[in-house]
């Protein structure tokens, strides 16, 4: 057994002497040694340790008696998770460790961690303390929970959002173990960090993540609407939580999950998703309003992807805004909608606006709200704008899309623009669209 040297290197002044400090690799390594082996002999060591002026030394020892799975360690562990002299390292290693024992069984230990997890601090130890509420409350607090993690989900710390999201796969009801291997062997130096990440599932459920959302979906919207309304920043996590890249509505980091979904699942974890993107459409309609330009924008640009009317109203209100930026942001925000007032309300720009890269962006605005959708007063704006507007880039967009929009109302124009626009590439436009099929 490897036992008496670890002993030896831990304790070298004898088994009641106090553990050396971790002053090389090779009393880390003998820490980690006795905290992986798994033995009931290895304990008294471990317990030992508990008491080294070395914080990483407690740390390892606590996580070592938390996979020995045996509950005589529960009520040291909760005083060390508890203790604010102890280190937020050691700490959070005593709760992951009170994780591995399967959880809090007393009273104590479970408020300890209900207490860290409900903190407004946003720290390691508060977000992990929730993790294992997740993983292990009983059944009175999950309501509790569920709130907690919807909170932490929408938090401005994308290590809360991480690990609220890990807690949230616990909740939809992840199987197996915390750790896939007692302490792996690392691929680099030994050290606490690392420790800790590897008691973590690495595994990607779906399901998991389908079956959170749903669970979630009542507290998700709450504390999205919440989180909007307390201030710009915390509103601008929702936006990218709720849109991807591609413009696809999603609830990073949980949804869409990792592979296929099957029914009902899919659908109604999308629809969950859906509850809470709308819930959240009132908040942002009010930061349309917000004296920052900037969050003025960031708000046009997730309501223009909205289909309520109070988004489409406040998608058009901000096509007047007074700044410049916001305009541009709701014209190229805008997409395919079936809305004859906000096609109206954009081909105002395309006639008025005194920049002529707005008037380019509300052209290409028109063309993508669709044929669909597009009213007359549109159509007799892109005419208006192709024939007289002082750019010819302006010019040539109009024309293309009124071309696309409604081919045979363009092409009088475009046999106009052909022979007599004063620019040559606006005539060669034209030229080469009409004689397209």
């Amino acid at each position: 057994s490897l036992l008496p040297s670890y002993r030896a290197t831990l304790l070298p002044q004898g088994s009641g002497a106090a553990p050396a400090p971790p002053n090389d690799a090779l009393t880390m390594a003998a820490a980690w040694g006795v905290a992986r082996m798994g033995h009931p002999q290895a304990e008294p060591l471990l317990t030992t340790l508990l008491s080294s002026p070395a914080p990483d030394l407690r740390a390892v020892a606590a996580l070592g008696l938390g996979l020995s799975g045996h509950r005589q360690h529960e009520a040291e562990l909760t005083e060390l998770a508890r203790s604010k002299e102890a280190g937020e390292s050691v700490r959070v290693a005593a709760i992951y460790a009170l994780g591995e024992l399967g959880g809090p069984s007393s009273d104590r230990a479970r408020d300890l961690l209900v207490e860290l997890a409900s903190s407004a601090r946003d720290g390691e130890l508060e977000q992990s303390a929730l993790v294992e509420l997740a993983r292990h409350g009983d059944d009175k607090l999950r309501p509790l929970v569920a709130r907690l993690v919807a909170g932490a989900l929408f938090s401005e710390s994308a290590s809360a959002r991480n690990n609220a999201a890990e807690a949230a796969l616990w909740l939809g009801g992840r199987t197996g173990s915390g750790a896939t291997e007692r302490l792996a062997v690392p691929e680099r130096a030994l050290s606490l960090r690392q420790m800790l990440e590897s008691l973590k599932p690495t595994e990607s459920d779906s399901s998991a993540r389908a079956r959170a959302v749903v669970h979630l979906a009542p507290a998700l919207s709450d504390a999205a609407a919440s989180a909007v309304a307390m201030s710009p920043a915390r509103a601008l996590v929702v936006a990218s939580a709720l849109y991807d890249a591609k413009d696809e509505l999603c609830l990073a980091p949980l949804f869409p999950p990792l592979g296929p979904l099957a029914e009902p699942l899919a659908s109604t974890s999308r629809a969950a998703v859906e509850r809470v993107a709308s819930a959240v459409v009132p908040g942002f309609v009010r930061l349309v309003r917000h004296p920052d330009a900037a969050v003025r924008a960031r708000a046009t640009e997730l309501l223009a992807r909205r289909g309520e009317h109070e988004a489409r109203e406040a998608v058009i209100d901000a096509l007047d805004d007074a700044d410049e930026g916001v305009q541009r942001t709701a014209l190229t925000s805008i997409r395919t909608v079936h809305s004859p007032e906000l096609a109206d309300a954009v081909a105002h720009v395309v006639l008025h606006a005194e920049s002529w890269p707005v008037r380019m962006e509300a052209v290409g605005a028109l063309g993508r709200i669709g044929a669909r959708t597009t009213t007359a007063h549109a159509l007799e704006a892109l005419a208006a704008v192709a024939r007289s507007d002082r750019f010819a880039v302006v010019r040539d967009a109009a024309a293309r899309t009124l071309w696309q929009l409604d081919p045979k109302a363009a092409r009088p124009l475009l046999e106009e623009l052909r022979a007599k626009d004063a620019e040559a590439s606006v005539r060669e436009s034209a030229k080469a669209l009409l004689g397209s099929p």
